[in-house]
């Protein structure tokens, strides 16, 4: 069950794309998107607390091969009895390299974030971080 609900919202935002895109001979067309997302967290720290996560991003295509987004998502886990929950907010700069070969684009972007961290541990103990840092990643 903690891959469906990740995986429909990915499946359902690449179907509407492709849909609302099927006749358009200039893809991805210029203008503004908003829509879901899906992701995958791999943690550095070996423990096997990898898991997909969701959110929301907004998309401002400048050309056919250049496009601007931003992004939230929300991400929780629990550790040893802690409740991590992880906010980050993204700006990001994109290019298509092969931008009408098909309906659906590959892309690769970089960015920065803002990236807030707050931790409840059964033992009272709070803590909340605020970290900035570049991001880099691909998709379609």
């Amino acid at each position: 069950m903690r891959f469906f609900i990740p995986l429909a919202v990915l499946l359902l935002s690449a179907l509407g794309a492709s849909v609302a895109r099927a006749d358009d001979a200039d893809y991805p067309a210029k203008g503004l998107s908003l829509g879901g997302r899906a992701a995958w967290y791999q943690a550095d720290n070996g423990l096997g607390n990898n898991q997909w996560y969701g959110g929301a991003q907004a998309r401002l295509h400048l050309t056919k091969t250049w496009a601007v987004e931003g992004s939230g998502d929300y991400r929780q886990r629990l550790d040893n009895g802690s409740r991590i929950s992880v906010v980050p907010v993204q700006a990001s700069l994109e290019v298509y390299p092969l931008p009408t070969l098909f309906h659906i684009a590959p892309f690769a972007l970089a960015g920065v974030g803002w990236y807030y961290t707050r931790v409840n541990a059964p033992n009272g103990f709070n803590s909340t971080q605020h970290r900035f840092g570049p991001h880099v990643g691909l998709g379609a």
